[in-house]
């Protein structure tokens, strides 16, 4: 992996995690808890399969190749 690439791979890993925190923190927004879970059950799913992802790409080799 090329160095801009290796950089990219990382500032995307970044973007992911600020996503993930963006959740997190939105979990304190006084709505019903249906409506946290609704977004979790929407937003979790693609955002850990794009952290898979991007974490591979940054270690160079996908350690849940055999792992759904």
């Amino acid at each position: 992996m090329t160095e801009t690439t290796l950089e990219e791979a990382k500032e995307e890993l970044g973007r992911s995690i600020d996503e993930l925190d963006d959740l997190a923190h939105a979990l304190k927004m006084p709505v019903p808890d249906s409506v946290h879970v609704n977004c979790l059950r929407e937003q979790l799913p693609e955002l850990v399969a794009k952290m898979k992802r991007q974490f591979a790409a940054v270690i160079g080799e996908d350690p849940w190749a055999t792992h759904p």
